[in-house]
Order: structure tokens, then sequence, then C-alpha cells
């Protein structure tokens, strides 16, 4: 930038010797100025961005900390609200038992500095359980990734650096660290022992993640979200999904035949036809096939983030895409139509990619809310790892599988 300044300088110093400029002249000092300008507009964007994502990181912490206090560092019950809600907002997106009970503990209820009315795009989100004795506090970060709190996280994590402390167990429970937080390497399977509870208080296996073992279909989404939370973790959010699918999409590594003409692998799809796809004839363990791996920028792997099993992810929504009870391709969908829960929060980073470049379709039924990502080993050309179905019911099937993160 010094170096554009100067020969500015030094063109205008030199012109007036001559008292005019030339024609070619004024055109290295035009294309200059534009070159400076851009330069210009990139920095200011780039300090905008961490100046927000700073205030944001800020405000989550000061939330969770008010909300320990709150709740007398967890021995008595958070402010209960079973479906995510947005910090500081208005009408029915409002966290109104949380900021009633967090008055007095914290002096102003703070909200993302880039809110607008009426989306969930751009929020402070907030749930428990129904019980109110664990609790999920998160918040979208410009730079990339999330930040994560629940009731048994210790510390918020960069998303730009790998963590390592994700208790990997290579064989036996193997996790990665994603932009921001721990995730299962591979989709849920049962442990071979009964150390863990379910809904009714029996003893059943741990949701684990190997790449061998019985995998955990028939879970409804509360069975999911129960198991993943009797290891400590918590079922994946759909905030965390998004931000491991935009980390894939940017990684040239997962791109078969290149970015341009290719397309994003699909994983265990029902057919061979499509490019970066294969068809196993029923679910795969997810290890020995290299179209079911997915490299994550960190230099971590993630396997079938698409195809397989569709998955359950922590969040619940309506809106509708037509026609209903049909596929529909993301360029080809009414963007609008989302919603408040807002395209920012379903579709890839490329508005214009599609069908085509595998990263799945969008479908809702009528009366749908409850987020199935990723697509299973029957869908084809729908999977992907945008893929969303929504459904109406939260029972289970055999197509619906799950994934943990902590």
């Amino acid at each position: 930038m010094r170096g554009i300044l100067r020969f500015i300088h030094k063109a205008i110093m030199s012109s007036k010797k001559k008292h005019s400029f030339t024609i070619i002249e004024l055109a290295i000092i035009a294309t200059a100025v534009a070159m400076f300008a851009g330069i210009a507009i990139a920095y200011f964007d780039s300090v905008t961005v961490y100046s927000r994502d700073s205030k944001r990181k800020t405000d989550i912490d000061a939330i969770r900390k008010a909300l320990l206090v709150q709740s007398s560092m967890g021995s008595k019950m958070y402010p209960i609200q079973n479906n995510w809600c947005c910090i500081g907002a208005e009408g029915t997106d409002k966290c109104s038992n949380l900021e009633s009970a967090l008055n007095g503990y914290i002096s102003k209820m703070p909200r993302d500095p880039s809110y607008t009315e009426g989306s969930m795009a751009n929020c402070y989100m907030y749930k428990t359980n129904s019980k109110g004795d664990a609790f999920s506090l998160y918040t979208s970060l410009e730079e990339g990734g999330i930040l994560m709190y629940t009731n048994n996280t210790k510390a918020l994590r960069d998303p730009k650096i790998r963590t390592d402390d994700c208790g990997n167990k290579p064989g036996e429970d193997e996790w990665v660290s994603g932009p921001g937080f721990c995730v299962m390497k591979y989709e849920a399977r049962k442990s071979s022992g009964s150390d863990c509870k379910d809904v009714a208080g029996n003893l059943v296996p741990c949701p684990v993640s190997k790449p061998t073992a019985e995998i955990w279909n028939n879970a409804s989404f509360e069975e999911a979200d129960y198991a993943c939370r009797s290891v400590g973790a918590h079922l994946i959010s759909n905030a965390e999904w998004m931000a491991i699918a935009h980390d894939i999409e940017k990684n040239d590594a997962n791109w078969i035949d290149g970015r341009s003409s290719g397309s994003l692998k699909r994983g265990n799809i029902g057919t061979t036809a499509l490019k970066g796809g294969y068809n196993l004839g029923g679910i795969d363990f997810g290890s020995g096939e290299s179209l079911s791996e997915f490299k994550l920028t960190n230099g971590d792997s993630i396997f079938h983030f698409s195809g397989n099993l569709g998955e359950w992810v922590d969040y619940r929504d309506f809106f509708t895409v037509n026609p209903v009870g049909s596929w529909v391709d993301y360029p080809a969908a009414d963007i609008t139509s989302f919603g408040k829960v807002s395209y920012f929060n379903i579709g890839p980073k490329d508005k214009t990619y599609g069908d085509m470049k595998g990263v799945g379709k969008v479908r809702t039924a009528s009366g749908g809310q409850y987020f199935v990502r990723g697509g299973n080993y029957q869908d084809t050309n729908a999977a992907g790892i945008y893929a969303l179905d929504l459904l109406s019911s939260s029972e289970l099937s055999s197509l619906i599988g799950f994934r943990c993160a902590k």
C-alpha cells in the first residue's frame, strides 16, 4: 500500500515539473488509485468483521456468566426454553424466560450486532432441555465457525484453531475438531456395553464414534438428543452442521474434478451414476470408502456428512418450499420462502450451487419442522452436505441416524 502511495506521489510531482499529465500518466494514476481503493475497502471490511465478532465473543461470554450465577453454578434449573430462541429479539422469537431470569444479573441484554428483526440469521441463540437442567448457548461468527457453550463446556474455542482436547480414542471413540467445537468423526454407533440411560431410565448402550459396531438408526429426535447428553455431549445443532458444511465447501480437496466443472462428494447415496457418490445397497460403516470422507480445512476428516443416513440436528422451525413433499434444487427454490430461519442457516455459501454441484436439495413436508440433514443412502441426487428434509414428526426411522458434538 505504501508503494502505491509513493508511486502516485512521484507521478504527481513529476507532472508538476512538466505542468501537465500525459494520457498514459493519467491512466496509470487512475489504475493505482482504483487498486488502492480496493485494498482499503477490503482492509476496512476485515476490521469491521473483526470488530463485530469480538463483540459477539464478549457478549456470549457475558450471557453465559450471568446464566451460571443466576442458576447458582447450575445447582438450580436454567430458565426453560424448549425451542431455540433469539436473545434480544422481539416478538415470538424472544427468549422471554431467559431475559426475565437474568434481569439484575446482566445490565443490558445484548443482541447480535447484525440482528434484523424477524430473522434468525444473526442471533445469540439459547435453549434448554425439557427439564431445564441442561442448556445450549451459541453465536455464529462472520470469520467462520461458531462459538458455543453448553452446561458441560469449559471454555469457548477459537474456530480458526484446531482443538486437541476432543477425547479422541482411535478405534474406540473418535472425535474430530470442528470449527470451534468437537464432533463425532462417524455417525453415532452403539457401544458394546450398557452404561448409559435412556429417557425412561433403562440401561442402554452409549453413543460412540467408531468405524465399526452397530450404527444407531431408529432413534427419534428426543432419543438422539438424550443419547448425546448421556455422554456429556449434545445433539449436533444446525449451526454446527452449517459451520462444518461451509468448511467442507471451501476446501478444494472435497471436490471431484475441480470446483468449476466438478461436484462435491456425496457419499453412499444409492447410485454410482452421479459424480462423487457410490451405492453400497444399504448402510455403510463409513471407513472403507474414500468418497464418504470429507476433509476439514484444519486437516481432520469427517465421514458420511452426506448420504448413508440422514441425521437429526437440534433445530426446529417451520417454512414451506413448493411443491410440498418434493425435493427442490436450491437455486430453483424461492429463498425468501425460508422465512425467519433464513437461507443463511440452510444453504451453500455460493447461492448458484445446486444439484450438479452435489450440495443436496431441500424438501418440506406439510407441517414439517424437524430438521434432518445430509440425505440418506436412497436419496441419490437429493443427498449432499446441505440437504435438508423437514419432517412433521420426530419419530424414529431406519433411514435417520444422528451425530453428537461437544
